[in-house]
């Protein structure tokens, strides 16, 4: 997982995965490597933009998350005999920080597009700040339930159930 911003990894071409102009590997609406179907490529790595996945993908944490939280669940599924689920995802917004005290929080709409609201300044900062607290919480919580609102529930894994991937 490289979450280095705006240029992909090097290793997603040195691997041989399809890539676009910035280095990051086509994937299609599983995550799956377009012309390596069995390598699933998530955050800056992946771009879904073939795929009908939502709003748009950006290279940021907020699209890395709910990716990989998508894909631990389709290995999940697929190591229980389900058929994974397609990756969905909706852009809330988009959040800067300017500093401690200002900030600026864009809203989206569903498909991507900028909303009316934005919140700016102090405002800005403090709403950006309970982002980040929330994205640090979920890392904690990682045992629990990651829920980013694209599906629920998860898969159930049978409890003590030793798991390994088959070679």
């Amino acid at each position: 997982l490289w979450t280095g911003g705006f240029r992909a990894s090097p290793l997603v071409a040195a691997a041989g995965l399809a890539t676009n102009r910035r280095g990051q590997a086509l994937v299609d609406e599983h995550l799956r490597s377009t012309s390596h179907p069995e390598v699933l490529v998530i955050g800056d790595a992946a771009d879904p933009s073939g795929a009908a996945v939502g709003s748009p993908i950006h290279m940021s944490c907020k699209t890395a998350l709910p990716m990989g939280a998508h894909a631990a669940d389709s290995l999940a599924a697929e190591l229980l005999g389900q058929a994974p689920s397609p990756f969905r995802f909706t852009d809330a917004g988009v959040c800067i920080s300017l500093g401690r005290a200002d900030g600026l929080i864009q809203l989206r709409r569903g498909d991507g597009s900028p909303a009316d609201r934005v919140f700016v300044g102090g405002l800005g900062a403090r709403l950006k700040e309970l982002v980040c607290r929330y994205t640090l919480l979920s890392l904690r919580l990682e045992r629990r339930p990651y829920y980013w609102g694209y599906r629920w529930p998860r898969p159930a894994l049978p409890a003590g159930q030793p798991w390994r991937l088959a070679a």
